[in-house]
């Protein structure tokens, strides 16, 4: 499933031995606001759940990215990435939630964002573990400007800062 421009709320439910991979792409010129639950309900449910987000001018922008656990032997996963520039605020907050219910559940959430010039990221990686028999659960987060040394290297083959800033983008967003 492909979610492009996302916005308002929406929530999935995967119930037993069902796959689901949602890929999420904001790249708009507009300020957004986006909620997505995902509940893993029936026994061995997965969910892996990318996005790649840009926020330029002085656009706001805020995904929030939750999968909930209740059942047993359930996989989830959230890797999000953005990148903000000029005066825009990015904000990705992404969580798992692991119910008293849920048994040997697997979350990993992992959000990385980039800035440049005057803009500010925020990341909340959040998991909230209800239950003892937890597989794993682990989450990692990163705000950062671009290396200044990268712009420097792509101004001195004779790019321009614009243009420099369009590889740096593209590049950190694909991979």
């Amino acid at each position: 499933m492909k979610l492009i421009n996302p916005t308002g709320k929406r929530e999935i439910e995967i119930k037993s031995h069902e796959i689901l991979n949602i890929e999420l792409e904001d790249f708009s010129n507009k300020n957004t606001q986006f909620e997505l639950i995902v509940k893993l309900t029936g026994e061995e449910a997965q969910c892996t759940i990318t996005g790649k987000i840009s926020a330029n001018q002085k656009f706001k922008k805020n995904w929030k990215i939750y999968q909930v656990f209740t059942g047993k032997n359930q996989i989830g996963k959230i890797n999000l990435k953005g990148v903000a520039e000029n005066n825009a605020f990015l904000s990705l907050d992404g969580g798992g939630i692991l119910e008293k219910n849920s048994q040997n559940g697997d979350i990993e959430i992992s959000e990385d964002i980039r800035i440049f010039d005057k803009a500010l990221g925020e990341c909340l990686p959040v998991l909230t573990v209800k239950t003892d028999q937890v597989k794993t659960a682990h989450h990692a987060a990163s705000v950062a400007p671009f290396e200044d040394k990268l712009m420097l290297y792509l101004k001195s083959r004779g790019i321009s800062h614009e243009l420099a800033i369009e590889l740096l983008k593209d590049g950190f967003l694909k991979n």
